[in-house]
């Protein structure tokens, strides 16, 4: 499963967005399998990461909003949480919203800081 999560990273990163989501999607039956909580946690970033460069930030929101409650995320640790409230803060900047991006940027620095970054 961790080959596919970085196929669709490297996939995403090349613009390629179709590929992209056919390794997302090839994601949830092996990890049934193999009972991995951090690979579904990154497909769902990933995934975010996606709808946010294709310019669909409400989907993006949405998806981040649920990698936040992946049990990898709870397990992860203030740095890693903060990359993902830094991302929203992102998102959140590019659709205009910048009381919520201020918010989301806000507690990306705090989870930082108590990370010791």
């Amino acid at each position: 499963a961790y080959f596919y999560v970085e196929g669709a990273r490297s996939a995403r990163e090349n613009g390629n967005y179709a590929l992209a989501e056919l390794r997302l999607a090839q994601i949830p039956p092996l990890v049934a399998i193999f009972d991995d909580s951090l690979t579904p946690f990154n497909a769902v970033v990933i995934r975010a990461d996606i709808y946010s460069e294709r310019g669909d930030h409400q989907a993006a929101i949405s998806t981040y909003q649920r990698a936040q409650l992946q049990p990898y995320y709870l397990a992860m640790g203030a740095n890693g949480q903060a990359f993902v409230h830094q991302n929203m803060g992102i998102t959140y900047n590019n659709m205009g919203a910048p009381q919520l991006a201020e918010y989301s940027l806000r507690k990306a620095i705090e989870l930082y800081t108590e990370a010791g970054n």
